[in-house]
Formats: C-alpha cells, sequence, structure tokens
C-alpha cells in the first residue's frame, strides 16, 4: 500500500495498482495530443474529471481502491458532454486501466459488426506510451450462459499467458463494465486497437513480414498445443497486427471456441469456420451430406471449403471409407485442425485467395495435408518459417556482399592487368 496525495487533510492509502495508474495519468494529461475537435469536445471533462480522481474525488478514489481483479467501474459525467462516462478497469493481474469511450455506443455506427458483438473507438487515458488506441468491443448477453462463456474467453488467453515466461502472440482483452439498454443486456469488452490480418495488403509489407508473423504464431501454437490448447477459429479476422516491418507482431484474438484441457467444462467439440476447415472435421461435422447428388463425388457438400472439397471429391475409395468409420474420433479438438487452419490463412493472406487444390510447395503442403496423420505439428511449421526468415534477412544482405566482392576482385584483377603490361613494356612497377 502507498501513501497517495493530501486530500483535505485526509490521508487514503492506495493499492500500488492504482498509484502506478494515477501516476500514469498524471504523466500522460501534459502530453495529450488533442485535436481541435476533440479540445472542443473533451478537454473540459479530462481536466475536470482526472483532477478529480488524481486530488479531490476521495469517494472515488475509495472504489477504485477496492475493485477486484476483472472488475470494472464507471464513472459517469454531467449530460451535455458527447460521452457520458469513463470506465475503469482491472485486469486479471491487477492493473489498472482509464478507458475512455470516443463513440455513443447505441447511436453511432461501429467500426464492425459480428454475431452479437460489434466494435468502437475507445482510448486509454493512461496508457504506458502515452495515450493508446483501444477498441470497445460490446456484447450482447441473451442469459447467464452468454455471460459466463464471455468470461471464459477472456481469461483464458490471460491463464496460456501466466503458463508462459515468454510474452504469447495473443491479444489480452480486458472485461468492462455490465450495462442495459432497452431492457437487454451488453458487455463492454477493451483492447488494445490493431489492424485484422485481413485488411492488410502483403504486396504493401516489407521482405520478411509474413515470415516473422509465421514464426510469432507458430511459436505461440506450439505453445498451445504443448499445454493441451486449441484455438479452433484461426482465419484473417482473428489475427490482429501491430507494429510494421521488422517491428511487427501477429496476435491471435477471439477465444470463443477455443478448447482446453484445463477447462474440461468449457468447449469439448471440434469447431472451425467453414473455409478453414479440414477434410475430416467437415466430414465429421457433415453426416448427412456426405452422400451428394448434387456433385459427381461423394463426401462433397454445397457449403464446403474449396481445398477440403477438392480433397474430398479425389480421395481414394479406401480412404473415403476411413474417413466415414472416424467421423465421430474427428469430432475431437486436435492441433492439426489449428496447424491446417493457421497455414490456409497464411496462404489466403500471401495469394488474395484460399487453395482451392492441393498446393505443390512442400511447405504450404505440409501444413495443409489431406490427412491428419501427414500434416505438420506447429513445431515442424516453426522450424519451417524460421528457415525463411532467416533466408530473408540473408538476402537482404547479401547483395551489399556481392558487390563488395565484386568490386574487391575487379580491383585486384584491374592492378595485376595493369602490371602486367607495364612489364611486357619495360616500365619498372617498383618505386624509389
Amino acid at each position: 500500500m502507498l501513501l497517495c496525495c493530501d486530500m483535505n487533510k485526509t490521508e487514503l492509502l492506495l493499492n500500488a495498482q492504482l498509484q502506478a495508474a494515477l501516476d500514469r495519468l498524471a504523466k500522460n494529461q501534459s502530453r495529450w495530443p488533442f485535436t481541435e475537435f476533440f479540445t472542443l469536445c473533451y478537454e473540459n471533462f479530462i481536466s475536470d474529471r482526472i483532477a478529480e480522481i488524481l486530488g479531490f474525488g476521495e469517494e472515488i478514489l475509495q472504489t477504485l481502491n477496492a475493485l477486484a481483479h476483472n472488475g470494472a467501474e464507471r464513472i459517469g459525467i454531467e449530460e451535455g458532454f458527447p460521452v457520458p462516462e469513463l470506465y475503469v478497469c482491472r485486469d486479471p493481474d491487477g492493473e489498472y486501466y482509464f478507458i475512455l469511450p470516443l463513440d455513443d455506443v447505441f447511436n453511432s455506427k461501429p467500426i464492425f459488426s459480428g454475431a452479437q458483438k460489434e466494435c468502437f473507438s475507445a482510448l486509454r487515458l493512461d496508457g504506458k506510451e502515452g495515450l493508446e488506441d483501444y477498441v470497445d468491443l460490446l456484447t450482447q448477453l441473451s442469459g447467464e450462459s452468454d455471460k459466463e462463456d464471455l468470461e471464459n474467453e477472456i481469461l483464458l488467453p490471460w491463464r496460456l499467458q501466466a503458463l508462459s515466461e515468454a510474452p504469447l502472440s495473443i491479444v489480452l482483452c480486458i472485461l468492462g463494465p455490465q450495462i442495459e439498454h432497452e431492457r437487454e443486456n451488453f458487455q463492454h469488452v477493451f483492447a488494445r486497437r490493431g489492424i485484422p490480418l485481413k485488411n492488410l495488403c502483403y504486396s504493401n509489407l516489407k521482405m520478411g513480414s509474413l515470415e516473422r508473423m509465421g514464426v510469432q504464431l507458430f511459436q505461440t501454437l506450439e505453445f498451445m498445443h504443448e499445454n493441451n490448447c486449441q484455438h479452433q477459429d484461426i482465419k484473417q479476422t482473428n489475427i490482429i497486427i501491430y507494429g510494421k516491418n521488422e517491428n511487427i507482431q501477429a496476435k491471435f484474438t477471439d477465444w470463443g471456441n477455443a478448447y482446453w484441457q484445463a477447462l474440461p467444462a468449457y468447449r469439448q467439440q471440434a469447431i472451425a469456420t467453414l473455409d478453414y476447415e479440414t477434410p475430416e472435421l467437415r466430414v465429421a461435422h457433415a453426416p448427412k451430406f456426405r452422400y451428394s447428388s448434387k456433385y459427381p463425388g461423394i463426401y462433397t457438400v454445397k457449403s464446403c471449403s474449396t481445398l477440403a472439397k477438392h480433397y474430398l471429391e479425389n480421395m481414394p475409395p479406401s480412404k473415403k471409407e476411413e474417413l466415414d468409420g472416424l467421423h465421430i474420433e474427428y469430432l475431437k479438438p486436435h492441433s492439426a485442425n489449428d496447424v491446417y487452419a493457421l497455414g490456409t490463412t497464411l496462404f489466403a493472406f500471401k495469394y488474395g485467395i484460399t487453395p482451392f487444390t492441393a498446393p505443390r510447395e512442400e511447405s504450404w503442403a505440409g501444413m495443409m495435408a489431406c490427412f491428419r496423420e501427414e500434416r505438420w505439428t506447429a513445431r515442424q511449421a516453426l522450424n519451417h518459417w524460421r528457415s525463411e526468415l532467416l533466408k530473408t534477412e540473408q538476402d537482404v544482405v547479401a547483395p551489399v556482399l556481392v558487390f563488395s566482392d565484386i568490386r574487391r576482385m575487379l580491383t585486384v584483377e584491374t592492378v595485376a592487368m595493369e602490371t602486367s603490361e607495364k612489364r611486357k613494356e619495360g616500365i619498372s612497377t617498383v618505386k624509389m
């Protein structure tokens, strides 16, 4: 416990994490980069409210001091401001976050919309590097089971990270407050803002960026699989990119379909987004579609992904029978599904389309092999991407070395030729 400021001759002891957050607020307040619009809308609110939190709001400080891990508080402000609240959240490790919403979530257009989820803009006022852009993921809750699933989804990556000594390539979200609007319940979830892989263009990236992403993602996937955890929903929209070039970071997000043996009550069945689904998982999920009169081959379905459809239509009869006999087994979560999905994701990002025939290149074929027993593990894929990254780093240096070597060789050869010519002319090359 640390001693906070003297407020009206009353000393209030604050926990170390809250004191650190208040110190960051005070440090950031002098360098907030307000635009003219932002100043008009928010400057008075920020200066008044933060001043109250920093030194005058003893009641608020007492509430925040007692805030539990994974807890959140809403600090309301007067009517007339564009944004009605400031959110103070605490993550599973105890760190505080002062989040300012930049949108009225019920009257603004979201950045994007998903199933029961909409994304809005927010700002972390106490960021360690100054103001930090965040997203506010507003999730509709249909019942208590939705709330429990969402909490598990948020906490799972934190628990994974707690097992690892090194930072994992995963987005760590924090729970905000739960609110009610028009008799419906919603949950705020906050995360550092990045760019979904789907919104990036491969041709705009510097050489080596894709390889760095491959190393980061498969390194994390290997750690997850070693701890009996599968993501089960890897795709371009569920990989968030931070930074660029040599500092690029790729991180997994959206853990709603994840399986972890340490959480046996959470999710037990294998699942994947359709375009990233393995052939065996497609067979297991669609037994009534396995024999379709609409297509010439069996084991094909109308909604099947292009590559899985190709595999299933061209599969030998003996293998088809084998898949049919094991379709119950394939309903269980398996690490091979993640490797296939991540390989498909990186392929689609690089070439702009998901594969529709069996890849010829050994690396892609290893990650997206038709049969599970022939598919690479996360470690094998990681070793491949490490090797590819090393090649790109050598390619950057190689032209300089080659040019230097050629220049040196040409210089030596030129001197030798000139010396030989002078000797023929009888001119001494020795300086007196």
